[in-house]
């Protein structure tokens, strides 16, 4: 089981910045401290959202996978957990397959072409049945020989949904780095609660 945790915080520059602009109200920070935090989180889920379009996961999936802790006046920290492990090829709520006579069997985890399961030695990828315990019931799975001899196999597996999330955090297929993105959603959350704060005391 892997897991990523995002975090959207307030730190002490933050803080002291914030500060200055509430002489007189300061009781008001935690109010809005936690108001900026959680505004900051929900923009950044909606980035990760935006970025498991690139993927052919589904939402469900995805969704069930990822846990949004809100920061409150106590704790003003805000995290975005994903806890998930990888799944077999064949789950078809995370990745699709294709099979042809011409191709044998391909793989898609990212929305494009179809990528073939096939070694440089060229050892394909195949479907087995796995009994599942109930009388009667097979479950289809897609192996590949980790030899040249017909056993063992192992099972196929793609990245889970914690893979995908670190990889959209990341920019590592040419999205904006989120990290960045958080500070940057975070300070102009803080400034605006301020300018609020400013606004009702006129």
């Amino acid at each position: 089981m892997s897991g990523v945790t995002i975090k959207a915080e307030v730190d002490s520059a933050d803080l002291k910045r914030a500060m200055k602009g509430l002489e007189g109200v300061e009781s008001k920070a935690p109010r809005m401290f936690r108001n900026a935090v959680n505004r900051a989180a929900t923009q950044t889920m909606k980035q990760l959202r935006k970025g498991r379009g690139g993927y052919v996961v589904k939402a469900k999936a995805f969704n069930a996978a990822v846990e949004v802790k809100r920061a409150n006046a106590e704790h003003m920290t805000a995290t975005i957990k994903s806890r998930d492990k990888p799944h077999s090829l064949s789950d078809g709520g995370y990745y699709k397959v294709s099979a042809s006579k011409k191709h044998g069997l391909r793989a898609k985890v990212r929305k494009g072409a179809f990528k073939p399961l096939t070694t440089s030695d060229g050892r394909k990828a195949f479907y087995a049945g796995v009994q599942t315990g109930h009388a009667g019931v097979t479950h289809w799975d897609v192996f590949q020989r980790k030899g040249e001899e017909r056993l063992p196999i192992k099972k196929l597996a793609g990245p889970g949904v914690s893979k995908m999330v670190k990889a959209i955090f990341k920019g590592d297929h040419g999205e904006e780095r989120l990290d960045p993105f958080i500070q940057k959603t975070l300070h102009e959350e803080i400034a605006a609660e301020i300018a609020k704060v400013k606004g009702a005391r006129k």
